[in-house]
């Protein structure tokens, strides 16, 4: 549907909010004019998730959907090993096959092999899919002869490798880096985000945390902690509000909601700029940051 809209812009790119009308034609952003006008109202970009584990909060994917949309979040980057593990490619597909039920934009990360539940043939298919967009999360420095196969061939297909680092060593960043692994997750303080920013890794922030106003070059959000409760009262968008509360700025915090999870997954998702897929929110204020609308390719969803 075809439709115009008018609101304040926040223009992450440009760094500035103005009064704008969006044209939206065939589900993408056709025109963003400036125009003078008092406007209620706030259209900003969609909030991404870079680390959903649908394995923590018992829910399959067309179900968080109806919740995470509710929250502005319009899509992410799954991980869900066991699930892998137990049911092989036969239950990935099954996940990717519902997950197409609803409008929030999947794309997943595949577990390397680890000798049970699916094989490395397994692996390599998932990758091929134009919905995989990563590799991970590796966990060892020992790369073994099947790791490294895995990781080349994602490596060719341009999708990310994704390392998980609770208490990883430096020499064990250093390996990572020698291995082209650009994101790490699970760093379990803030002397370990340093170090993995400092080695320039791209991170995953479980919580609001000053490093978004500090660090929003390197920092995405990482909800893999979320507890169903969690889900449903607080998610990204209340971190959102949170750090806008704390006084950190505005474009830094959709740097690290928005922009950077695009940019470092290669994510089919808008970000407000012309021909771009029109997903966006509609917020009241950017002090209270309640969500009035979702929309995802020029549909309100939520």
């Amino acid at each position: 549907m075809d439709f115009e809209i008018k609101g304040n812009l926040v223009d992450v790119h440009r760094r500035k909010t103005y009064p704008a009308k969006i044209t939206v034609k065939e589900g993408r952003i056709y025109e963003i004019e400036r125009i003078e006008e008092e406007l209620s109202g706030y259209i900003v970009p969609p909030l991404i998730d870079t680390n959903i584990n649908l394995e923590s909060i018992y829910l399959i994917p067309s179900e968080y959907a109806k919740v995470a949309l509710i929250h502005g979040v319009v899509g992410g980057v799954v991980r869900v090993p066991t699930i892998l593990e137990k049911f092989g490619l036969l239950g990935m597909s099954w996940l990717m096959e519902n997950g197409k039920e609803s409008l929030f934009k999947f794309s997943w990360c595949v577990h390397p092999y680890v000798s049970k539940g699916y094989s490395k043939k397994d692996v390599v298919t998932l990758l091929g899919y134009d919905n995989v967009v990563a590799l991970g999360c590796v966990n060892s420095v020992e790369f073994s002869k099947d790791l490294i196969y895995e990781m080349v061939f994602a490596q060719s297909l341009d999708k990310r490798i994704v390392g998980c680092v609770r208490d990883i060593s430096d020499k064990g960043l250093e390996e990572f880096s020698k291995k082209n692994i650009g994101v790490v997750f699970e760093c379990k303080n803030k002397i370990e985000l340093k170090k993995a920013i400092k080695k320039g890794f791209y991170v995953g922030l479980r919580e609001p945390s000053d490093f978004v106003n500090t660090h929003s070059t390197k920092c995405m959000f990482d909800g893999s902690n979320i507890s169903i409760e969690d889900l449903v009262c607080e998610y990204i968008d209340n971190w959102v509000r949170e750090c806008l509360s704390n006084g950190y700025d505005l474009y830094r915090v959709f740097q690290v909601g928005s922009v950077n999870p695009v940019k470092v997954f290669n994510l089919d998702i808008g970000l407000l700029r012309e021909s771009d897929w029109a997903d966006f929110l509609v917020v009241d204020t950017l002090e209270d940051f309640n969500i009035l609308k979702t929309y995802v390719k020029g549909k309100m969803v939520a």
